[in-house]
């Protein structure tokens, strides 16, 4: 009886009627990472399909610049709320002033890694604004291999 009931709920889950809060969502995003990348940047979250939506992130700090692509499923919760989960890979490059160094890896490069991430995000009915906050594991690939824990704030302009 409970291998039914849980085949009958989770038939319902995949087969359930979906409408996200809005259909691409613009603003401004900070992150804080565990890896020394802390940033702003533009951000932009556009639903292709309900509920999958992608998320490109473009930032740049004093040293670096910056562009991360994450695929999301969203999942609504309750009283405007949203759910989502996904991953995807950022790249950047970094800069710094050598001070007379001749060791040119030590003072620019490139990095690439992959990114996983798990938030909550609030569309407001009265403005069309959308705010988020999400975090997860990062993984830089190159030039090393580190680990860290990335957190996410996002404030955006929802057009529905």
């Amino acid at each position: 009886m409970k291998k039914i009931l849980l085949i009958l709920a989770l038939s319902t889950l995949g087969t359930s009627s979906y409408a996200q809060q809005y259909k691409t969502a613009i603003g401004i995003k900070g992150d804080w990472s565990t890896l020394n990348v802390d940033m702003a940047q533009f951000s932009v979250k556009h639903f292709f399909q309900e509920p999958n939506a992608f998320e490109i992130n473009f930032g740049a700090g004093r040293q670096f610049i910056w562009l991360e692509g994450l695929y999301l499923y969203n999942h609504p919760l309750k009283n405007d709320f949203d759910w989502y989960a996904g991953g995807g890979v950022d790249l950047g490059y970094w800069g710094q002033h050598s001070a007379g160094r001749l060791d040119t890896q030590a003072t620019n490069g490139f990095w690439g890694g992959a990114t996983g991430v798990f938030g909550v995000e609030h569309t407001f009915d009265f403005i069309p604004i959308n705010v988020a906050l999400d975090a997860g594991p990062t993984l830089r690939m190159i030039p090393n291999f580190e680990v860290g824990l990335k957190i996410g704030f996002a404030v955006r302009y929802a057009f529905r």
